[in-house]
């Protein structure tokens, strides 16, 4: 949108719904922290998640926040999905009682950095 090479207009589905979203550098920390563990504890299951939900709407707030062109959002019922879980809440619990670890980048500057990725991408 920001390039010229789409109409200035988001069609979007239920933004209600909550997730917990996380910073793949974050979930790639968490990984090598359970490998660091003892590793007779390798075959448990441990999850990798903020702890913190929010509504997808938030995220699209942030991106449309940080765009240099204003974009116009619309719904689009094709895009709602009656099986849409309503919240993705995952508990981390033993993942941090375990290693110590916890998420360390702020969402609002992982959204920026995929969003500066993007324009990078495309020259813009």
């Amino acid at each position: 949108i920001e390039g010229g090479q789409l109409p200035p207009v988001v069609k979007v589905g239920s933004l209600t719904a909550m997730r917990d979203f996380l910073d793949v550098r974050d979930v790639v920390v968490a990984y090598c922290e359970v490998l660091r563990q003892d590793a007779s504890r390798l075959r448990e299951t441990f999850n990798v998640s903020s702890g913190d939900v929010l509504p997808i709407g938030n995220l699209l707030d942030m991106l449309l926040a940080m765009a240099r062109v204003p974009i116009r959002v619309e719904q689009d019922s094709a895009r709602l999905r009656a099986s849409d879980v309503p919240s993705a809440r995952i508990d981390a619990t033993k993942l941090r009682e375990w290693t110590g670890w916890h998420p360390r980048y702020a969402l609002v500057d992982t959204v920026g950095a995929v969003l500066d990725d993007c324009r990078r991408h495309h020259g813009v």
